[in-house]
This record gives structure tokens, sequence and C-alpha cells, in this order.
């Protein structure tokens, strides 16, 4: 029985198999463990608001959405980040020019909307948290810059990027996952088409 729990897990990613004579070792998947922990919480009242602090009303607070989206691709971690960061090969998965200097990045999507933003804050391969925004009238969103935070994660046959958007209402984060899974959409095309794999292999310049 104990077997077949295992085999299940495995075959479901979330544990590794090692085989070690005759026996089977397993250990925990940290990078899928770490996607469905979140999903095991149950109530445990830790939550339930407190009414008898008084110095929160010192302080501003306020509560709003986030949109979330997730893509696997066929990428290293390493790989995976780069695409995000080298200008050549954000414009070549995005299908349009993409500038990045001094970390701000534009660009101008085919049907005219321009973007434009600064990441500020990159850990090499793992985060880059950004503020963005839109320079036209005809998205909902001019005039404001937005935050959004994309984490990197190593898996067996790739990476799994997550991209987490503050929102001010649900149609906004409703309006933002189409967008991001537009950006992550091309991604995982440009990835599937080995495209990635070629400049990868392509041998560097020298000065």
């Amino acid at each position: 029985t104990i077997s077949s729990h295992l085999a299940v897990l495995r075959d479901a990613g979330l544990v590794v198999q090692r085989r070690d004579g005759n026996f089977r070792r397993y250990r925990a998947d940290r990078a899928a463990m770490e996607a469905v922990l979140p999903l095991l919480g149950s109530s445990d009242g830790k939550w339930n608001t407190a009414d008898d602090i008084d110095e929160r009303s010192l302080a501003n607070a306020e509560v709003q959405p986030w949109a979330s989206v997730t893509v696997e691709v066929q990428l290293s971690r390493d790989a995976a980040f780069r695409a995000f960061i080298d200008p050549e090969q954000f414009s070549e998965f995005l299908g349009v020019p993409v500038s990045i200097d001094g970390g701000r990045f534009a660009t101008e999507l085919e049907w005219g909307t321009k973007v434009r933003g600064a990441y500020e804050v990159v850990v090499p391969s793992e985060l880059i948290a950004l503020r963005w925004d839109f320079e036209d009238e005809v998205v909902p969103l001019p005039g404001r810059e937005l935050e959004g935070y994309l984490r990197f994660h190593e898996q067996r046959n790739g990476c799994r990027i997550d991209v987490h958007q503050a929102a001010e209402d649900r149609t906004q984060a409703e309006f933002l996952s189409v967008a991001w899974s537009l950006v992550f959409g091309r991604l995982a095309q440009w990835a599937e088409s080995g495209s990635a794999a070629r400049r990868a292999r392509r041998p560097k310049r020298h000065a």
C-alpha cells in the first residue's frame, strides 16, 4: 500500500525516487511542494482579525486583489531568467522590439499599445520585481505604475515562472492576467520552437 501511494506521488512529480541496491529511497521535490503546500492550509484560527490593537490606527492599510499567472517552459531557470533581462532575447520571444537600459524597459506591441517600466529588484535567476504601466488611453490602466513580481523555479523538465501582479479590483486583475498570459504564452512558444536552444549554442563574440 505504501509503495502504491509513493508511486502516485512520484507520478505527480511530488517526490523523487533513487535506487539504492534493493531499496527505493524517496525524497520530496522541494519546488513542487512549495507550490502545493499553500493549497493544503486549513482554517486554524490564526487569521482572525484582532480588534484590540491600538497601534494599527497609526498606519494606513488596504486590501487589494492580485493576478497570478504561471507557465512551465522547456528552458533552464537561468535561460528563462535571461530571456527577461536580455533585450535581444526579450524582443525575440515577445515578437516586438524591447529596449532595456539602466534597468528601465520599454516596448510597443503590434497593435500600438506602449509599455514602459523599471526593474526595481533583480536577484539573478530567482526574482525580478518591477513597476510598469501602459502609455495610451486604449487600455483601462493609464497613468499609474503597477507592481509585479516574477519568480523562477527550477523544474525537472525545465522552469516554472510565476508572476504576482497587484491590481485595484477584480476587473483590473482579470485584464492583467490576460496580459501576462500573452507574455508567458509567447515565451513558451519560443522555447518550444528551439530558438532559445539555438541562441544558447551560438559562439560568444569577443571584442
